[in-house]
């Protein structure tokens, strides 16, 4: 009885049963890949979004009529801090020459 199992163990292929894609045994590589697309894949649409961009933490000083006015705005446009700060530099960059080019001549 023994024998007639250990012909049927020899006789499977384990190595087609564990090929994926022509390939032999996944790789760390490929298997961190693929449980890191499992993992965004479980996200909720709000923390795709969040990780969407990675973001950079900037500090400045501002006097207590700096900190008024962003207020005001912020108010103003029902947008936060950041916003506020984009749209701000946004316009001040459209006001701004680049250098090297036909308008600064």
């Amino acid at each position: 009885m023994t024998g007639q199992l250990d012909d049927d163990i020899d006789a499977v292929d384990f190595d087609a049963i564990f090929k994926r894609s022509g390939k032999e045994f996944a790789s760390r590589e490929e298997r961190d890949r693929r449980l890191t697309a499992e993992r965004r894949a479980g996200f909720t649409p709000k923390q795709r979004e969040r990780m969407a961009v990675p973001k950079k933490i900037v500090n400045f000083r501002a006097s207590d009529e700096t900190r008024a006015l962003i207020r005001r705005l912020e108010k103003h446009f029902d947008e936060g801090q950041t916003a506020i700060m984009h749209r701000a530099l946004a316009c001040l960059a459209a006001t701004v020459p680049v250098k090297g080019t036909a308008e600064q001549a």
